[in-house]
């Protein structure tokens, strides 16, 4: 990935920021249940992003986890694995769980009830980021439970989609003689090209390919 100096990546940014911008002003007369919905469809939607940006680049192997029922396609285990593999801090995490949990209760609640009515109101109130900017925008992001629900998604939700584009993949780790033979043929020829003399060094050691027994020795 670029870094945020690079042109093109600082463009992909800036059609983040439109877009999160549009989306907002779409919602300008949406319902409560609907801002907590779909703000909390669009954190979940950033952070599936930003993990297969980060996770090894294996589609099938993604597809499988974060796709359909896989073990990490619900919001709440996608923002646990994202602090695990270092996408988000541990901080950054909680306050998407508040998120989560603010959704859950408002989807399942009288059209009725809204931000403020507890025990929405409350979890609204214990977002962190509102109360920590300046005291000018302070008075309008904390002015209701609803504000500090939008701000708070707004900002993480801009936060984690420049991720998409700056973070670091995790590296498929170096196979061991063992990966090398189970290996579909195509893919172990690759590997057996770099060879020299039938040799491969690999991990301090040197592997005859040739040995169909497995045999090596110590470089």
């Amino acid at each position: 990935m670029g870094s945020q100096s690079d042109p093109e990546t600082y463009s992909l940014i800036r059609a983040e920021l439109d877009d999160w911008q549009s989306y907002w002003n779409d919602l300008a007369n949406a319902s409560d249940q609907e801002i907590a919905i779909i703000g909390a469809a669009r954190l979940d939607d950033s952070l599936d992003r930003v993990l297969q940006a980060r996770l090894v680049d294996d589609k099938n192997a993604i597809k499988s986890m974060l796709g359909g029922r896989g073990a990490l396609s619900a919001f709440g285990s996608r923002i646990d694995i994202a602090i695990l593999v270092g996408v988000i801090t541990p901080e950054f995490g909680w306050e998407l769980h508040q998120i989560r949990k603010i959704r859950n209760n408002l989807a399942h609640t009288d059209r009725r009830q809204g931000f403020e009515h507890a025990p929405i109101r409350d979890l609204c109130v214990c977002l962190k980021f509102p109360v920590l900017v300046t005291d000018e925008l302070k008075q309008v992001v904390t002015a209701s439970p609803k504000e500090r629900f939008k701000f708070t998604v707004s900002t993480m939700e801009f936060d984690l989609r420049k991720r998409v584009h700056t973070i670091n993949r995790i590296l498929t780790p170096v196979p061991s003689y063992r990966d090398i033979l189970m290996m579909p043929t195509e893919k172990r020829d690759a590997i057996e090209s770099s060879a020299v003399d039938g040799r491969l060094r690999l991990d301090g050691k040197v592997y005859d390919l040739k040995d169909q027994n497995g045999a090596s020795s110590l470089s």
